[in-house]
């Protein structure tokens, strides 16, 4: 499958060829100018550059099959437009000082977006989990009931996931915004320093301090990384969605439109698709990102084997990522709960759940908390095999009574004991909605 099918097009249009060459362009000119400032390059030359500088991809292209190297093809395409003082393009630098640098413009335009998309995320995340903060629904740990949550608790907990994804963003967006122009192996050779600066300054970059031939790709990967941990909480989401949507727990559906169709063979079928394409792409991207990883370790300072692997694991990743968020905000903008269903389903584990409220009451009682956790076990099992309630059990065990009194038993059995502590919870995820 094309992976056109998942591209968001303005993320799609910053990885296009054109976008690639233009960027190239854009630092070339930026030397041209810094060597200007410098007093290299006259300014009647320079506004010829400028003004003239042009490329086409046919022509590239064709030039490339003879050269067999794309930045040399891009600048003979260049220079043949710009005529005579064409000789100061690309004039002491090396390859990667320019695709380096303009991948750098890239990444960083690129990570803009995520972000973008990641706090529209977020803030409704966070919006949800203030509305729905009175939908009871059982909280599970290894599959299995737990104790009682409440569907905004759920929403919230992904919206502050999302927050901490935003500073990580942040900190890959500042670390890739950097750039090179410091020659064949990075000594400045045949290039000075000043005209480094004052190029990525212009293209409001900073130097990367340490370059050979190539920025290290430590950088690269630190942000394949981060956008694989975005991709790893998306892939959690939809996890636990597809989980409840299972026909037998039926508490959450991702939206099913008008028309749509679940199965080809069974007209009743209502499948989490989406949730599901969310998965399998995220292991793309953790697959991409080892990738990255593996790119660090190159021969000296430079060779190419990074080179092919970027052209895939950078353009899919953003394309990828940016698809994903954009579907989990349509999901969950969208998602179908089933409130009489959570109810249910809590019914069903007979008030076991309220073992750990009991066993710390007979703690407090005076019991050690190996005699504490034993009393409640046993009854607790008990229920599991009778089907009795834990609360009626507890009323009528011995050792339970002699220890508390009707009262404080009573309250051990109070659904409200859940969800007393989470005012702070919610008074600190309103507050994402301010940020």
């Amino acid at each position: 499958m094309s992976i056109s099918r998942y591209s968001n097009k303005e993320m799609a249009d910053i990885w296009s060829e054109q976008s690639r060459f233009n960027f190239w362009l854009e630092v070339e000119l930026a030397v041209c100018e810094a060597m200007m400032d410098v007093g290299l390059l006259s300014e009647a030359d320079f506004g010829v550059i400028k003004g003239s500088a042009s490329f086409s991809l046919s022509v590239i292209a064709d030039i490339e099959r003879v050269t067999n190297h794309e930045l040399v093809a891009f600048i003979e395409n260049v220079a043949d437009n710009v005529g005579e003082p064409s000789r100061f393009l690309h004039f002491g630098l090396t390859s990667s000082d320019v695709i380096d640098t303009a991948l750098s413009l890239q990444i960083t335009k690129s990570l803009d977006l995520i972000k973008s998309q990641a706090k529209k995320l977020m803030m409704m995340l966070a919006q949800r989990g203030l509305e729905l903060r009175d939908v009871l629904m059982m909280g599970r740990t290894h599959g299995v009931h737990a104790e009682p949550i409440t569907l905004g608790f759920k929403h919230g907990v992904w919206a502050f996931d999302f927050n901490r994804h935003l500073k990580n963003l942040d900190e890959a967006l500042e670390k890739s915004r950097v750039g090179k122009i410091s020659g064949a192996v990075g000594t400045y050779s045949t290039v000075d320093s000043e005209i480094e600066e004052k190029a990525l300054h212009k293209l409001g970059l900073k130097v990367y301090r340490g370059s050979t031939q190539i920025i290290g790709r430590e950088m690269v990967a630190d942000v394949l990384c981060t956008l694989a941990l975005v991709a790893g909480t998306i892939e959690k989401i939809a996890t636990d969605i597809r989980s409840l949507q299972r026909t037998e727990i039926g508490e959450l559906n991702e939206p099913f439109t008008v028309g749509q169709k679940g199965s080809s063979a069974m007209p009743h079928k209502k499948n989490p698709i989406i949730c599901e394409r969310l998965c399998g792409l995220a292991r793309l991207i953790r697959g991409y990102a080892m990738v990255a990883l593996e790119n660090i370790v190159l021969w000296g300072e430079r060779d190419i084997s990074h080179s092919s692997a970027e052209r895939f694991e950078l353009p899919q990743s953003f394309i990828l990522l940016s698809y994903m968020l954009d579907q989990l905000y349509y999901v969950m903008s969208n998602l179908v709960f089933d409130a009489d269903r959570m109810k249910q389903n809590i019914d069903i584990s007979r008030g076991r759940y309220y073992s750990q409220k009991l066993m710390l009451e007979l703690i407090k009682s005076g019991k050690t908390r190996k005699e504490a956790y034993e009393n409640v076990q046993c009854i607790a099992l008990r229920s599991y095999q009778t089907g009795e309630n834990l609360q009626e059990l507890a009323f009528t065990d011995e050792e339970i009574t002699r220890s508390l009194s009707p009262e404080t038993l009573k309250n051990c059995f109070d659904l409200q004991i859940f969800f007393k502590g989470l005012d702070k919870f919610y008074e600190r995820l309103s507050e994402l909605l301010i940020e």
